[in-house]
């Protein structure tokens, strides 16, 4: 009797085994990503952009950070950008640059970062500088 027991045992226990350790994990998505036009900045901003973006992440990571570069006329530095609550949503976040920016089209890129580092694909928009 105890060996019938023993094998239920260790067959629940090989059951529970088996599924250990989860789903890999799974980057987060750029889900919506739009710019307002640029607008003249004050000082050392040349121009400031409002974007709104929409982050997810299918395992329910926190998603502490976004990062938004844009290529053109002139190349613009990455922004690293704090999500304020990590959480899967829609945010818009103001942010300006510095430096002489020539006229022209860029594409701005977003990629949103999980809590593990996984980074997502970009997501790209454009706006114009005048």
């Amino acid at each position: 009797m105890w060996q019938q027991s023993l094998r239920v045992l260790l067959g629940c226990l090989g059951f529970a085994l088996s599924g250990c350790g989860g789903a890999a994990n799974v980057p987060p998505s750029v889900d919506a990503f739009t710019l307002d036009a640029p607008s003249k900045g004050t000082g050392m901003v040349a121009l400031m952009m409002t974007a709104t973006i929409t982050v997810s992440d299918a395992n329910h990571d926190k998603i502490p950070r976004v990062e938004l570069s844009a290529t053109g006329p002139t190349r613009l530095p990455a922004q690293s950008m704090t999500l304020p609550s990590g959480s899967s949503g829609t945010y818009q976040l103001i942010f300006g640059v510095v430096g002489t920016v020539l006229p022209g089209e860029y594409t701005c890129a977003a990629v949103a970062y999980d809590e593990d580092g996984m980074a997502s694909a970009p997501k790209t928009a454009k706006f114009v500088v005048q």
